[in-house]
């Protein structure tokens, strides 16, 4: 049994290093001019939204 749970931990380590890498590559390839803040995000968000009725739109 602990062998099983040390290979499901290693397996668990190992795709968390495939998604990193997967992250990693995806933002190095990110179009600065193209994207927007979080900030820009919230704003344009909050514009978007009645309060109480965002939560039914994006659902």
């Amino acid at each position: 049994m602990r062998k099983q749970v040390a290979y499901q931990a290693l397996q668990d380590d190992l795709e968390d290093l495939r998604s990193e890498r997967l992250a990693i590559e995806r933002l190095s390839g990110i179009d600065t001019d193209l994207t927007l803040s979080l900030e820009e995000i919230n704003a344009r968000f909050k514009e978007a939204c009645v309060p109480y009725t965002c939560v039914l739109r994006f659902q």
